[in-house]
């Protein structure tokens, strides 16, 4: 029974753990530990893979659970699946505020093979990535389906550019240059004693033939149980000015007191999980170790060329910190959020429900749950609200820009950014499931000026879709 109840705390909070990243702060730059650069390419390889004559990386997909696609200064890429298992990619074009199918045909069905945007049936994700010359669509399945095409930037000449073996999946984000396509990989495989084990690899694919390098992998996880103390999990955060940032999270043993109900010694195993982000830097050096902590102490983002996090302190006290990546100069942005020239409930919150969700201009945005209210018919409703934090004088204003349903008062959220302006969902809708009494919602994009945004002026050039997310 004590065992069984360890495992079931264990895998509870590896759940809350991909669900969320919550991320204390040791700044101290070392040797990385946990990740290895492949054996099957030497420190000079990866020197020349990151730091030949080519442009700057940039991360083209969000590296997040949830991704609803990927754009550049022109337009942005989303791919929506259709009932019978086949999928469609979506250009939105922002010079004519239009969605269209990535299709030129007239009159197209856009249901089979002769659509530019038509993807057959499949088990399988499909992510759009916006690449400076076409786009790269990122297919992860489990089961023989993973890999990766290329197309021009309107659909037409789709190739294979690289595939992956059986129990290989490509996780969500990716990061590009002019040469090479960055992404994340997780293989599943079963040992002699039919235990299933998981290896992950950052890797970076040529786009010009295919070719794959191992920029880190975490070999020491093979044959070690997820269950298991001394299980290690990577995550790919994204790009800095002078590398890749990358997260790992190791599971370490703790102790389990048998006298304490279930929801008080639920709380034990975040110390177990153990965070740890690095930087890959482009010049092919050692890993640097930026920052390091237990679940629920942190939350992080990459911005530019920074590091930016919050830290819970203990007592409702919250601040917001960032780690410079080529200098490892740290800098307190906000000491408390209670002591900021705007009143906010963001200390009364819970430090799960407060997430850093964009930078804009020399603005982070920080979302907060507010407060959660049962209102008189029974329904939970649940207010959040948004605040711009400057990151060079650490002043704060909020940010109203809001949607309401489902009873929840949600920030417009960012899907997109351009140099002068951001896609947002600009309006949430309850609609009716057709032909069913399922109430749905519809994400409805817009685009606003980055001023506009950031002084909360709902001036939005609305989206002619043709198809919205739910």
């Amino acid at each position: 029974m004590k065992l069984m109840r360890k495992y079931i705390f264990l895998l509870l909070g590896i759940i809350a753990l991909f669900c969320s990243c919550k991320d204390s702060s040791s700044s101290n730059c070392s040797q990385c530990s946990g990740i290895t650069q492949s054996d099957e390419i030497n420190p000079a390889a990866v020197k020349d893979v990151l730091n030949e004559d080519t442009a700057p990386f940039h991360v083209a997909l969000p590296c997040e659970v949830t991704v609803y696609g990927s754009g550049n200064a022109k337009g942005f890429y989303e791919v929506f699946s259709n009932n019978d298992l086949s999928k469609n990619i979506m250009y939105t074009d922002y010079a004519t505020q239009k969605q269209i199918y990535l299709c030129s045909q007239p009159s197209c069905a856009h249901n089979n093979e002769i659509c530019t945007s038509w993807i057959p049936p499949g088990e399988y994700t499909v992510y759009p990535v916006a690449l400076d010359e076409g786009i790269a669509l990122l297919y992860s399945g489990r089961n023989d389906f993973s890999k990766i095409e290329i197309a021009d930037a309107n659909g037409a000449n789709r190739k294979i550019l690289t595939e992956f073996g059986s129990g290989v999946e490509i996780d969500p984000g990716a990061a590009v240059n002019d040469k090479y396509i960055v992404v994340k990989t997780t293989s599943y495989f079963t040992d002699d004693n039919e235990q299933i084990n998981i290896a992950q690899e950052l890797l970076a694919v040529d786009l010009s033939n295919g070719k794959r390098y191992k920029l880190c992998t975490t070999d020491d996880m093979v044959n070690i149980s997820p269950f298991e103390p001394g299980y290690l999990s990577l995550f790919f955060r994204g790009v800095s000015e002078s590398g890749f940032i990358v997260k790992t999270i190791r599971v370490n043993d703790y102790a389990i007191n048998e006298n304490v109900y279930f929801d008080e010694s639920f709380a034990l195993p975040t110390n177990s999980q153990e965070h740890t982000i690095y930087e890959i830097p482009f010049d092919g050096s050692k890993a640097k170790k930026l920052l390091t902590f237990h679940q629920n102490e942190c939350f992080e983002e990459v911005y530019g060329d920074s590091l930016f996090y919050l830290k819970n302190n203990g007592e409702n006290q919250y601040s917001l910190e960032k780690i410079n990546t080529q200098t490892l100069e740290h800098n307190v942005i906000v000491s408390d959020f209670r002591q900021t020239n705007i009143q906010t409930n963001i200390s009364e919150a819970l430090f799960s429900d407060t997430f850093l969700v964009a930078r804009v201009e020399d603005f982070v945005i920080l979302n907060t749950l507010s407060s959660n209210i049962i209102k008189d018919n029974g329904d939970i409703e649940l207010v959040y609200k948004s605040y711009a934090i400057d990151i060079n004088t650490g002043k704060m204003h909020e940010l109203t820009l809001s949607n309401y349903f489902s009873a929840t008062q949600l920030p417009v959220s960012i899907i997109a950014q351009t140099d002068t302006k951001l896609l947002v969902h600009a309006k949430i809708e309850e609609v009716q499931k057709t032909g069913t009494q399922v109430q749905m919602t519809e994400r409805l994009a817009g685009l606003i000026s980055k001023e506009d945004y950031l002084n909360s002026q709902p001036n939005y050039v609305m989206i002619n879709a043709l198809r919205k997310p739910m």
